[in-house]
């Protein structure tokens, strides 16, 4: 077992019974079985990706819930005197209309 543990050619022809024929045998009969288990596993991953995609075909559509409400707010509006999704969105609308600007003046 500890030429097995090895796991090199020469240790384990120095095993009692070991010939160069079985070695050889034993190499083919490894690398036989490793590929066939592999396949079961490659099988097994293309069936899962065939129903997730049969899955999401089947779906139906939530275009209808995708909007910008936030239902729960993460902070106390007693904490704070303004929203910050506000002044994020002002921030926002500051920076997109300095940008149109700059771009008409390269215009120009």
């Amino acid at each position: 077992m500890a030429a097995v543990g090895m796991g090199t050619q020469t240790a384990l022809l120095e095993v009692d019974g070991m010939t160069p024929d079985i070695l050889r045998t034993t190499n083919i009969a490894v690398s036989s079985a490793y590929s066939k288990s592999y396949a079961y596993v490659y099988y097994f991953a293309v069936a899962l990706g065939g129903l997730a995609i049969i899955a999401s075909a089947s779906l139906r559509d939530f275009d209808q819930y995708l909007t910008g409400h936030v239902s729960r707010q993460l902070y106390k509006k007693k904490e704070t005197n303004e929203d910050p999704l506000e002044k994020v969105n002002v921030q926002v609308l500051r920076e997109n209309s300095v940008e149109e600007a700059s771009d008409k003046q390269n215009v120009v």
